[in-house]
């Protein structure tokens, strides 16, 4: 059975049930980070000594990550239109020796881009600096779910999230709209805007070629397995430094 031939109340059903998880676990976290002794009005700010010496906090931002990843899925599948667009193509294509061509073209790609980034870019604000202070708490908290639940958020949740709204619907819309290559550029530079100023250019960059992938393609299996290959070397490069 595929998407289209399931009936309109079971997807509406799944998305309501995606939604009311995320509030569910989102209303957890929350309460579990108070009882932290943690603002949760402002639990972006990790940079706080109370934030990044506690692997349970670590574990309680991992999975709001997860959560939001999943509220974005939620929402998408509700209305039909978006449904059609955003989980189009989630099989590998038939070309698979071209899929693996393009994950390691891309997977280059994104460590020169990193690397020159990392020589002239900007340092990012605070709140965009998320990852680097969820691998802190985590290499320092000496627990081990943490881990689990932060590999999951970065490698899986986020991923997969991002991939369905920036390359399954909005350039899915936009290149039905006014073609191929507005529709290209535009989920980039969106997805770009996403990821802050400070990290705007090299984020745009990789999106263009998660665009590219998944026009080429007509699947976005590959953009989900290149973004969390880069997310999964982020990690591993941060908590080597740490």
């Amino acid at each position: 059975m595929t998407g289209s031939d399931v009936p309109w109340w079971k997807w509406g059903l799944f998305s309501l049930g995606a939604i009311f998880l995320t509030v569910l676990l989102m209303t957890a976290a929350l309460i579990a980070l108070a009882l932290e002794g943690v603002d949760f009005r402002d639990y972006l700010e990790v940079a706080r000594p109370a934030w990044i010496t506690s692997g349970r906090v670590a574990f309680w931002i991992a999975l709001m990550v997860v959560a939001q990843s999943a509220a974005m899925v939620g929402v998408a599948t509700f209305f039909r239109p978006a449904r059609r667009l955003a989980f189009a193509h989630l099989r590998p294509p038939q070309d698979r020796r071209g899929l693996l061509v393009r994950v390691l073209l891309g997977a280059g790609l994104a460590v020169l881009v990193q690397a020159v980034w990392s020589w002239v870019g900007p340092v990012p604000q605070e709140e965009y600096r998320l990852m680097e202070h969820l691998v802190y708490a985590v290499s320092h908290g000496k627990m081990f779910w943490p881990w689990v639940w932060l590999l999951v958020a970065a490698t899986v949740a986020g991923p997969l999230a991002e991939e369905v709204v920036y390359r399954g619907l909005l350039q899915g819309w936009l290149v039905r709209r006014w073609g191929t290559g507005v529709g290209m550029a535009g989920s980039a530079v969106l997805f770009g805007l996403a990821h802050g100023w400070a990290s705007a250019l090299p984020a745009g960059v990789l999106g263009l070629w998660f665009a590219y992938q998944v026009q080429r393609d007509q699947s976005l299996f590959g953009a989900v397995l290149l973004h969390a290959a880069h997310n999964l070397g982020a990690v591993v490069v941060i908590a080597q430094g740490m």
